[in-house]
């Protein structure tokens, strides 16, 4: 590695090189050549296949980014779920370009109707010609079922409380006329629009099929906990023994994280009980209008307008508990917060 060239071993080593190199003597073939060479086409369309190109530059280009996408649909709008997504640069007769999407679902978004779909070429709104559109045309055949969404004969434009965005970047975007109000219908622009809305469209899926699991899980936990009382009190009634304690039993049965506070003497204990089949991280934050002592460790402590605010985050894995605990007057009263956690796999008692 050491070694050093001088000038008398470097011209041998050119001459030696230049004696060995050939030129090769014949030109390219032509496209009209290999027309009936299938075995030459053959071979030219595997070495296209291993050649990596290089991928466009794009300096030239200004994508907004997904994230900033995401915080143009928070800022104008109140939803619930939020997503967003910017694809790869591409290239399409010879000039670069990036679609970007994102959708926006819930909240306060008008919920009858389709959804309002928003088109942007080089961060410019496009407002007329939505039906010539080669945007709202991918949006259109896209199958919003599989996703969750309701689409009248399985073709058009969703409806329900949905936001789609969709951005097309490039240096010479195809329009259909000089009046630059809807992208034209070019394939390579189409398959990158259909899969930035579907990057961003699965997570939409993944979020509504939560939450109908967890509406599901909340009604059947609302039937029973109308009916253990019920069962409690004819349970008491056969036997002659009193109403067993069923504030437990509903957070067993169906797998939740339970959270109980226990006072005695001023000595505030909470037990986080975790029932479910992973681990959960729990944010409990108690409100106690009486200074607290001796509070247990990983604990912060506000105080503020003379309400003290005590708060914990705890990782409790499944089929384990944990212990928190302070010390407070007697006679000092509670407000225990819990996040973290979903309603529908939540139980608090208190």
């Amino acid at each position: 590695e050491d070694a050093t060239f001088g000038d008398t071993a470097r011209e041998n080593v050119v001459e030696e090189l230049w004696g060995t190199m050939v030129t090769v003597p014949d030109d390219p073939p032509k496209v009209r050549d290999l027309a009936a060479d299938r075995q030459g086409v053959g071979d030219l369309v595997a070495a296209m296949r291993m050649t990596d190109i290089i991928a466009p530059p794009t300096s030239c280009l200004s994508p907004i980014s997904a994230e900033l996408v995401e915080a143009g649909l928070r800022k104008e709008f109140d939803a619930e779920f939020y997503s967003a997504a910017t694809r790869d640069a591409e290239v399409t007769a010879g000039d670069p370009f990036v679609v970007e999407a994102g959708i926006a679902y819930g909240g306060d978004i008008e919920a009858e109707g389709q959804a309002n779909l928003l088109r942007y070429a080089n961060r410019v709104p496009l407002v007329y010609k939505r039906g010539g559109c080669a945007i709202t045309q991918v949006i259109q055949d896209i199958g919003w079922r599989n996703y969750n969404l309701d689409q009248p004969g399985g073709r058009g434009v969703p409806n329900g409380p949905v936001v789609i965005m969709v951005h097309v970047a490039s240096t010479n975007v195809p329009f259909t006329s000089e009046s630059k109000d809807a992208v034209a219908s070019v394939p390579e622009i189409e398959d990158e629009i259909e899969l930035a809305v579907r990057e961003a469209a699965r997570d939409l899926k993944s979020y509504l099929k939560k939450q109908r699991s967890m509406r599901k899980r909340q009604q059947k936990q609302n039937v029973l906990a109308d009916i253990m009382p019920r069962m409690a009190t004819k349970v008491a009634e056969v036997t002659g023994r009193p109403e067993p304690n069923y504030d437990d039993a509903l957070a067993r049965i169906m797998n939740n994280v339970l959270v109980e506070r226990a006072v005695e003497e001023g000595e505030v204990e909470l037990v986080v009980q975790n029932h479910t089949d992973a681990g959960e991280t729990v944010e409990l934050t108690d409100i106690v209008d009486a200074e607290p002592s001796g509070v247990s460790d990983g604990a912060s402590v506000v105080e503020m307008d003379g309400e003290w605010f005590v708060r914990w985050e705890v990782t409790v894995p499944a089929g384990e508990e944990a212990t928190l605990s302070y010390t407070t007057d007697a006679d000092a009263s509670f407000d225990l917060s819990v996040s973290g956690v979903e309603d529908a796999k939540l139980t608090v008692n208190q």
